[in-house]
């Protein structure tokens, strides 16, 4: 890895960036967004937006994580707005997230429920991105790891134990939770009802006048629905690129360097053994050795946890790992027993494991004279990337002190490039094109920056070919000039007249079922050309079934009262449904269906999420919360530009 955004991580922009990187090791543990805790001043100071306990979380905390969601859902919906964002309820559930995570900190620190040093180091050793070449823990994958992104150790570690305690909490109120055989049943039985009806599509356009709007018509329609018209951003883009050919020569690693690389990595060559096991971790013994019975038996794991809301997990670890994250008594009874054999209940502070061993590995140790030319290679490539770390904090260095993207680019002698006007998504307004290529991995940050932003420098293929950018040009969304979309504007205008006629046209329909007529004959009695009724026959085990969202018609009728009759808007005002269901055809189970087993599984994680929803919710009760509506506010006003 190479560290080439030193001074960016500095910025706004670098900021949000990093606490996604930090977000990311923590959502493999139990949560989704970063909370850093400490004291910003009270409620009234105006930089605080809620007090969690004796933990505060600032504006600057908050303006990050909501940037870090709103960059997340933009990879679905490039086009998004930060105002669609906000109204969509984004910011409200980033701040729900770091409330979370600092009320169940607080908790934790309360009652004495901690995350040791061992057992964050073990976590940290099952983090891919801080292995090296042989798949295990590197302390120099680790450090560049944290360089490249502008962390320290300690923020690390400290998102580490935040999370490891969310997980000791929340964890066992999630595992053992049962549900109901009978409800199971019941619920296995809604599965195979099916229902029959009819549904009618009264589409706007098929209302829509031909006749064209009048001038003050038009100018009135687009002056109300103006957000409806809104370009979204546009930034030209602006860039250069060059290769590693920069830099010069790389010195050849020497003896003395070689044997120092060869003793600090003496973990690295030293004899091993891994064992890839199956775990399953029950909250009583009786449970446990009810599970290992049937193991012996000669079930899986899995086959034998089924009803229980157990369910077992793989992992391949070395001995003094798995003991730091179960107990030693629990490492011994598996590094000490066979290959394929099942051992336990052995048991730790988390419970009562069962482990079934799949596989050991064992790996001799390297001398010096056979890693030779592996620690070589590594060292010439740890040399390269510190030379091209330097020339990138040159380039950065020339950027703090005023030079342009024209400038340094002269200076490393290549061609200045710029886009035409291009969307979030990489789009050329206007056009079907996209930017170039080579811009694609940049967008995202693109998207961020401003046209006063400082240029940015990035790697486009790693340790070979850079790229620096900024924005050379930037149009806020807004909508335009009523001339330039005119055509467009009058059909939004005549499918809006078409949706007023035909909501009139659904609820006609729907009073004349209710007075006893039939749906086909209501809808022929509309005066106008109509698609004809949709007879539907379905099984609700088929709605489940299907891939792609089910339809929002299918979805009413699955909701509806047998002998009900109901409308429904359609999405983008593109007309009304009107949904009749005639009758429930009941499902028929069998007392020993298997389904009803993995109902009843299934059933139990949910309620089991749901108590630890609960238990959440609990806590941020005992702990107390207070959140400062001023504060927030400023905060959206800040991201969505209203505070200019």
């Amino acid at each position: 890895m190479i560290t080439l955004f030193r001074k960016f991580f500095q910025s706004k922009l670098g900021i949000g960036i990093t606490l996604a990187f930090l977000g990311l090791i923590a959502l493999a543990f139990a949560s989704s967004d970063v909370a850093n805790t400490g004291s910003f001043g009270g409620i009234a100071g105006g930089e605080t937006v809620a007090e969690v306990g004796g933990t505060s979380i600032d504006t600057s905390e908050l303006r990050a994580a909501a940037e870090i969601a709103y960059n997340s859902a933009r990879r679905e919906n490039p086009n998004l707005t930060m105002q669609e964002f906000i109204a969509g309820g984004g910011l409200e559930g980033a701040l729900d997230n770091l409330i979370q995570r600092a009320a169940i900190s607080e908790y934790g620190r309360k009652h004495g429920i901690i995350a040791s040093e061992r057992l964050i180091d073990s976590e940290l050793a099952q983090i891919p991105a801080f292995a090296g070449l042989d798949g295990n823990f590197s302390r120099e994958a680790f450090e560049q790891a944290l360089r490249q992104q502008g962390l320290t150790e300690k923020m690390v570690r400290d998102d580490l134990r935040q999370a490891l305690v969310i997980r000791q909490l929340l964890a066992p109120a999630q595992i053992a939770s049962s549900f109901p055989e009978e409800l199971a049943f019941r619920y296995t039985t809604l599965l195979r009802e099916s229902r029959r009806g009819k549904i009618a599509t009264i589409p706007s356009s098929a209302f829509a006048p031909e006749a064209d709007p009048s001038d003050k018509q038009l100018t009135d329609f687009y002056a109300k629905n103006r957000a409806r018209f809104t370009i979204p951003e546009r930034r030209v883009i602006r860039y250069a690129r060059f290769g590693a050919d920069s830099i010069g020569e790389i010195a050849a690693p020497t003896p003395e360097e070689i044997r120092a690389r060869y003793e600090a990595d003496a973990e690295q060559y030293r004899a091993k053994e891994q064992r890839t096991i199956t775990q399953l971790i029950a909250p009583t013994e009786a449970g446990a050795n009810a599970i290992l019975a049937k193991v012996r038996s000669g079930q899986t794991l899995a086959a034998a946890a089924q009803g229980t809301g157990l369910s077992p997990s793989e992992q391949t670890t070395e001995r003094d790992a798995y003991a730091s994250a179960s107990s030693a008594a629990v490492a011994r009874a598996v590094f000490e027993g066979n290959e394929g054999q099942t051992v336990g209940p052995v048991r730790s502070p988390l419970g009562w494991h069962i482990v079934a061993i799949d596989d050991v590995t064992r790996t001799e140790g390297r001398s010096l004279a056979q890693v030779r030319d592996e620690i070589v290679a590594a060292l010439t490539e740890q040399k390269r990337r510190e030379a091209l770390n330097q020339f990138a904090e040159d380039v950065e260095d020339g950027f703090a002190s005023g030079s342009t993207l024209a400038d340094v680019a002269g200076e490393l002698g290549v061609e200045v490039e710029q886009t035409r006007p291009a969307l979030a998504s990489g789009v050329i307004y206007g056009s079907q094109e996209r930017v170039p290529e080579l811009l694609e991995p940049v967008l995202t940050t693109v998207a961020a920056m401003e046209e006063d932003s400082d240029p940015i420098l990035a790697e486009i293929v790693p340790g070979e070919e850079f790229l620096i950018f900024d924005v050379a040009q930037f149009d806020e969304a807004a909508p335009p000039p009523l001339a330039q979309i005119k055509a467009r504007v009058t059909a939004a205008w005549k499918l809006d007249r078409g949706a007023a006629a035909a909501k009139e046209a659904a609820d006609k329909v729907l009073a004349a079922v209710r007075n006893g007529k039939d749906l086909d004959e209501a809808i022929a009695d509309i005066e106008t050309t109509l698609p004809p009724v949709d007879d539907i026959n379905l099984a609700r085990q088929a709605l489940t079934a299907r891939q792609q969202r089910v339809p929002p018609p299918l979805a009413l009728m699955f909701a509806m009262a047998e002998g009900t009759i109901k409308k429904l808007e359609a999405p983008s005002n593109a007309g009304w449904f009107v949904v009749l269901l005639d009758e429930i055809i009941p499902g028929e189970v069998d007392r020993d269906d298997p389904a009803i087993a993995q109902a009843r599984t299934e059933l139990g994680r949910v309620a089991g999420q749901e108590f630890a929803e609960q238990l959440d919710k609990a806590i941020q009760k005992e702990v107390g919360v207070t959140r400062n509506d001023n504060a927030i506010r400023a905060v959206v006003e800040e991201l969505t530009g209203q505070g200019r």
